[in-house]
């Protein structure tokens, strides 16, 4: 490897790292709550280019999954002081 082709891999880095910070800067100086909308609206398209990519029954199969688990619930694991009380330790 030359010195020209070792500095054009050198500033191919920096540009990569000067693009990561940016991106890691801009990220933090966003306001929680635009994210959180950003998030929301991605997470529709995507169920949205499903849809109209595969039809219903992919989005009837992630709606079922949906209210499953709302109506079961996630239950909180036992701490240790209820584990004794059940005799389950």
């Amino acid at each position: 490897m030359s010195n020209s082709e070792a500095g054009m891999e050198k500033m191919k880095t920096n540009d990569y790292v000067k693009f990561l910070t940016e991106t890691i800067i801009s990220h933090l100086d966003t306001p929680k709550d635009v994210r959180e909308e950003a998030k929301k609206m991605r997470k529709q398209q995507d169920e949205a280019l499903l849809y109209k990519i595969f039809g219903t029954m992919p989005y009837m199969f992630m709606t079922g999954v949906k209210m499953a688990k709302k109506r079961r619930g996630i239950k909180p694991p036992l701490d240790e002081s209820e584990e004794m009380k059940k005799g389950l330790h």
